[in-house]
């Protein structure tokens, strides 16, 4: 099975650095969703950047049906899917997670490693917005 790993920093700036390698593995690979994979990637990294400690450790599996993205940080807290937050901006990363891929989390030796392998077909690119009604 193909496998590539990248550290990056505990910093935002590390999240478009995810989506990129993430976008351009998938096309190395000829792995389709590529566009879910990187939503996938961003929220994760995401969530590692805000509430993980230290370095921010992405590793991305092409297991023969489909991507596997692992994302490791320090903080040994397990990741918690909400309603959001009222009056703030946010809390809705998991839920996207939940829609494009199966996923869960494991305790490693520095923390944790949450993982998500994306769901071939869940949501097609140009339907990943939620379906608006008119009111």
């Amino acid at each position: 099975p193909r496998r590539r790993r990248w550290v990056l920093p505990g910093e935002p700036a590390s999240i478009g650095r995810a989506r990129h390698a993430v976008v351009r593995t998938c096309e190395a690979w000829e792995i389709d969703d590529a566009s879910n994979a990187e939503l996938v990637v961003s929220e994760l990294v995401a969530n590692a950047v805000l509430h993980g400690w230290g370095h921010v450790a992405l590793q991305l599996h092409d297991t023969g049906d489909g991507l596997r993205i692992e994302v490791e940080d320090a903080n040994p807290t397990p990741p918690v899917t909400t309603d959001g937050h009222p009056g703030r901006v946010g809390g809705y990363g998991m839920q996207i997670v939940e829609r494009l891929a199966d996923w869960g989390w494991r305790q490693s030796r520095g923390g944790k490693v949450v993982w998500a392998k994306i769901r071939p077909g869940a949501l097609p690119a140009s339907a990943s917005e939620a379906p608006r009604r008119d009111v």
